[in-house]
Parts: C-alpha cells; structure tokens; sequence
C-alpha cells in the first residue's frame, strides 16, 4: 500500500531516527500546552498504559500533589527522538521495613511512572536523559527522581546508576522479577507449556470448585462505564477481606482510584472481572487492556473459599477468553509472587532507581532509603534457602486478612 504525501510526512516527524552522526538537542516540557504539541509522536511510540499521554493528563488535572510536567525530550536532526515522561511533584516520601511503616519525610519530587520511556532507546539518548535529570536536581528544582522500575538491562537503568556523582547515585536499588506469560492460540497451547504437576493441580481446583459451588458457580466481566458502580461494589464486597487491605494496599473504594478505573472505561480498556458463589462475590481480578496486552493491577480472593482456590480458578478462564480475543498476553506488573513465577512463561529484571540532589533533604532522603534498603536485603538474605520467610510472610497475610474480615463485619453491622 503507498502511502500519501501527507501520511509519509507525518509518519517521518513521528518515528525514531538513528542517532549515529546527529547531535542531540534536550528539552524539558513543563506545561501541558508544550505536552500537547507533541502528541502525535507521544502517541505513535509504544509504551505502557502509564505513560500514556491521556492517563498523563488526566492525572495532571486531577491529582493535587503534581505542579507539572516534566518530561524530557530528546531531538535528533531536529526530530524528536526519544523522551521520558515525568512529573514534577510535593509530597510525602514513607519508610518501610518489610510490612512495618517507619515515618514520613516530606519533600519535592522528579517522579517517572513505570514504562516512561518510549522512543528510540539508545545509550546515547538514555545518557542525555539521565544529563537533563541531574541538572534539574542541581538547579534546586527537586530534592530527588525516581525512575519507577525501568529493566536492568536497560540503558536507562546503566545511566542512571553510572552517571550521577557518588552523593546523587543510588545504592539501594534492589533488582526483582517482573513475571509474564505469552500468550500462543489456544489455551491447551498454554497448558504445554506448564509442568505435569501444575497442569494436574490446576484441574483438580477447578474441579474441586465446581463440586463445592455445586451449579453456584459464575464469573461476570465489568467494562463499561454505566455498569461501574456495581462492579466496584461487587470487587469491594472481596477487597475489604484481604490481607492487601490490611496493608493499605491493592484494590481500594477511593475517589481517586474510582477516578482511574472511569478513565478506563471510558476509553474501552477496563476489565474487571469477578467470581460468584450464586449472588456472593468471592474473587476479583482488575486490570487493564492496552497495546495487546492485559495488564494486571488488582486481584483478591474471599479467605473462606482459600481452599478451592477461586483466584487461580478465574485466571485460567482469563487466559481462554484472552487467547480466543488474541491479545498477545498478560502482563503481571510489579512484584514477585508465587502464582506470578507458576503461570508466567517470561520474565526480566527491574529494579527501582533514585538519583538524589546534593543538598540536605536530598541527602537526607538517600541516607533513610538506603538504609532501609539494606536492612530488608539482609532480611531476605538471613532466611534465603529455607521456608521460614514464605511462612512469616503467609502466616502474617492471612492475619491481616482476618483483621480485615473481621473490621467488614463489625463495620457491616454499625450500619444496620
């Protein structure tokens, strides 16, 4: 097919040039009308749905903390060439240890989402980005940037951990799996690909399932924007149960998570979907359809059906319906976790990285980080080649999710 003048001019001012021989030109964008001009090319490079040029904006508009964009540009030839999507922001930084909360430092923020990069990712681009990052912080702009989970085999990742001076470089940054499974034709093509063991215990839950839901058992798919109150309250019923919710994370009934998955809708990437014992919600799965890939965010199961297992149940019926759709796969996101290594067939490492600024917060910042950093390391490190970590770790979940059943109860019955 020939392209017309019109579409061949259009496609040249979007795509990536090489970068051999071309001196770079950097330019920061820190107004949304600067954003706007370069949407055609934003949206023609390939990136994750939090880098999305809408989902940026909207989160512009609706999210108090951010003063505005910050998004570095690189120019090659006078083309756009590559560029990383941030926000300058004001906010509080906690403190972890494990599961424990320490404190909270507040402080101004360079911050770039999960896949921020998009473009042509070369080492010679990378190396202007991470150039412009630590000018930024220099001139006082912010007190760090975090650069959310870029691969560590990435040039960004290199950059970022070679280029920044001894006081501004990040040390603990600690490298985890992102697990995903590819998707072939047909669900019995996925199935080969798992072990004789796995295969065999997957069907005996869904067999075990069916048998003790006895008929009861169905599963329905939110979507659209005009049934998304009833599947927020249906996934809620779940989430209030966990154990994620006894950590104040996961799926959450909150104004601006409500906020997220309306924008969802709207745009036809929502997928929400949850199991039923009858008219009872007892699992849930949420995430996201975006470039060909279902991109997981929330799941949750009722802790009195863990032992017919309605979470690995749902995801084999997701897996079927994905592959009949012909979306290239899921994506588990951030995290490792046991069902994430048994279902996914591919993964890479990532790992976060801070760049900090010279300065007293800034340093502050680096040394309360890394700090924490060393001692969870060490932790894992101490219980590493035995069960005794995955035992606290469970043990601990499923008194969280108790906690959190039982303040759903008592909740549920002040308000009768």
């Amino acid at each position: 097919m020939v392209e017309s003048p019109v579409e061949a001019e259009v496609l040249a001012d979007v795509m990536p040039v090489s970068a051999a021989g071309l001196e770079a030109e950097v330019r920061v964008l820190r107004t949304i009308a600067e954003v706007e001009e370069l949407r055609a090319v934003w949206t023609a490079w390939e990136g994750h749905p939090h880098s999305d040029i809408d989902f940026f904006l909207m989160l512009l508009g609706a999210r108090e903390e951010i003063l505005s964009p910050h998004v570095i540009v690189v120019y090659r030839g006078g083309k756009p060439d590559a560029m990383l999507i941030g926000r300058l922001e004001s906010g509080e930084i906690e403190f972890k240890i494990g599961y424990l909360r320490l404190f909270k430092v507040q402080a101004r923020s360079l911050a770039f989402p999960y896949g921020a990069l998009r473009g042509n990712p070369s080492e010679e681009n990378c190396k202007e980005i991470v150039r412009a990052i630590l000018e930024s912080l220099e001139s006082g702009e912010a007190d760090w940037a975090a650069l959310n989970y870029p691969g560590t085999g990435s040039c960004l990742y290199k950059k970022a951990r070679s280029l920044p001076g001894l006081l501004s470089r990040d040390f603990g940054s600690v490298p985890q799996l992102h697990h995903l499974i590819r998707l072939p034709g047909t669900l019995e093509e996925v199935f080969k690909g798992f072990s004789s063991a796995h295969r065999q215990t997957m069907k005996s839950h869904g067999k075990k399932i069916e048998k003790k839901l006895n008929g009861r058992l169905k599963i329905h798919c939110f979507r659209e924007v005009a049934e998304l109150e009833a599947g927020i309250s249906q996934v809620e019923a779940v989430a209030k149960k966990t154990y994620h919710r006894g950590l104040g994370v996961g799926f959450d009934n909150s104004p601006r998570s409500r906020q997220v998955m309306q924008f969802y809708a709207r745009k036809g990437q929502l997928r929400m979907y949850v199991v039923y014992d009858g008219d009872k919600p007892i699992a849930f799965w949420v995430g996201v359809e975006y470039g060909g890939w279902f991109h997981s965010d929330h799941t949750g199961y009722d802790p009195e059906y863990r032992d017919c297992s309605p979470g690995t149940y749902l995801l084999v019926k997701m897996i079927d319906e994905f592959c009949k759709e012909g979306l290239q796969g899921i994506d588990f996101g951030l995290g490792d976790a046991v069902y994430k290594s048994r279902f996914g067939n591919d993964s890479f490492e990532e790992a976060k990285v801070d760049i900090y600024a010279r300065r007293p917060k800034g340093m502050t910042i680096k040394f309360f980080r890394c700090l924490t950093a060393i001692v969870n390391v060490a932790a894992k490190r101490l219980f590493s080649g035995t069960d005794l970590l995955l035992k606290i770790k469970k043990r601990w979940r499923e008194h969280l999710a108790e906690k959190s059943a039982a303040r759903s109860d008592v909740n549920t019955h002040k308000s009768a």
